[in-house]
């Protein structure tokens, strides 16, 4: 066989009479297949996504209307989220919740109330959420009792807010309450709310517990019990007597602060059993207690006071001319009111600031702000100067301005001219 039979016979072997070199239709080129693949498995990815948005769509729907229909579980979520979460989300779910009264949100609030000693900030908050409302009270006592010291906290602050209301203020509950709690509770914080709250509730009942808390192991504590029982003796005059026998007992602690407040008690009583040993303070004692005898006994009186008050005026210790000009701006006498000049000008930057202080209590203030101005003409040197200036200002209602540039002796004589002018058109 020739060549040319040779190929016509390789043509007639070759399927659908197909040239040799020629691809057959039946056969898929490798390039081809792989693409088919991949879209057809591009296609079973589109697919599953769409089978899983299918799924998950309704599912999410049913927790969002569970959310909405269960009010139940949006609550546990809230406390979780009060309790655990950060700063601003649990403002959030106090916010959330203030309009919920279910007990357990109260002590939500009352856990955060306790939990907030570093954060003085959030307590105004948290009780604007909490509100006086008489009927969360149950809930704040009975967790006064409460094992975590935090809660007790929380709880005892919840009720020192609470008892405000006025129908609640004398409910003999919170009363006892917060008796127990100053007589038996360990920590610190839950005393110190119970006086403070007993302070205010001023109820005769209360007499022995605060007697029993001048003992206190806390000195803290201890100092407070005077201005406790001086309350208790002005809203009940009947134990005044007795509550004047216990502020003298305290005058012989051996704390000199618990004997100070002591002190400060009697001075707002004004009882006449305690008249002859404040007087006794002041003129035996020293430091700060004479001193605070002084403006003690000036409740008593001033024309009794008033010697007393001219002689500190003159003493070293500048507690004591501090003292002084606390009281005699309260006198109008011509000797006070020039003590009192003396003192606005004092050398002791305590003293001047305390003068300050006490200057727009003063009962003669022309005669005090005309003596200044003297003062002013006659001074040379330049604080003496800067000093009248500053006290007549305040005397006046003014803020003081800066004074002029110039000789002293200048500048003072100028101000003084001013002031004439201003101290006589402010008292005509």
């Amino acid at each position: 066989m020739n060549g040319s039979e040779a190929a016509d016979s390789q043509a007639q072997a070759a399927p659908g009479g197909s040239p040799a070199g020629a691809a057959s239709p039946h056969v898929v080129p490798r390039r081809t297949l792989a693409d088919r693949v991949a879209r057809r498995h591009q296609g079973d990815i589109v697919a599953n996504r769409r089978w899983l948005l299918r799924l998950v769509a309704p599912l999410g729907l049913l927790v969002v209307l569970s959310l909405l229909a269960y009010p139940g579980l949006r609550f546990r979520l809230l406390m979780y989220q009060a309790r655990h979460g950060s700063r601003v989300e649990q403002v959030e779910a106090w916010h959330e919740l203030a309009g919920r009264d279910d007990p357990r949100a109260l002590e939500v609030y009352i856990e955060a109330l306790g939990g907030l000693r570093n954060n003085q900030s959030f307590y105004g908050l948290i009780l604007q959420h909490l509100g006086p409302r008489p009927e969360r009270l149950p809930v704040a006592l009975a967790m006064l009792g409460d094992p975590v010291v935090e809660r007790r906290r929380g709880a005892i602050y919840a009720v020192y807010a609470i008892r405000r209301e006025p129908h609640v203020a004398q409910r003999d509950d919170i009363r006892e309450a917060m008796q127990r709690a100053l007589e038996s509770d360990a920590d610190f914080r839950c005393r110190l709310y119970a006086i403070h709250a007993l302070t205010d509730l001023a109820v005769e009942a209360s007499l022995p517990v605060l007697v029993a808390a001048s003992a206190d192991e806390d000195g803290r504590i201890c100092r407070l019990v005077p201005g406790a029982l001086a309350a208790l003796a002005k809203r009940s005059p009947g134990c005044a007597d007795e509550v004047v026998a216990r502020l003298l007992a305290i005058l012989d602690s051996e704390d000199a602060a618990v004997r100070v407040a002591g002190i400060e008690a009697l001075g707002d009583l004004a009882h006449p059993a305690a008249h002859d040993r404040l007087l006794t303070l002041f003129q035996e004692g020293d430091g700060l207690e004479a001193a605070t005898a002084l403006a003690a006994l000036a409740s008593y009186g001033i024309q009794q006071v008033r010697p007393l008050a001219l002689r500190a005026a003159r003493e070293t210790d500048p507690v004591f001319r501090a003292t002084a000009v606390a009281v005699l701006v309260l006198d109008p006498a011509l000797g006070a009111q020039r003590a009192v000049v003396a003192l606005v000008l004092d050398e002791d930057l305590d003293v001047r600031r305390r003068a300050y202080e006490v200057l727009r209590r003063c009962v003669a203030p022309k005669g005090v702000a005309l003596g200044l101005v003297e003062r002013l003409r006659e001074a040379r040197r330049q604080p003496v100067i800067e000093r009248c200036h500053s006290a007549i200002a305040r005397l006046v209602g003014q803020e003081p301005e800066d004074l002029p540039a110039g000789q002293p002796s200048q500048v003072a004589a100028k101000q003084a001219t001013y002031w004439a002018v201003v101290v006589k058109a402010r008292w005509q």
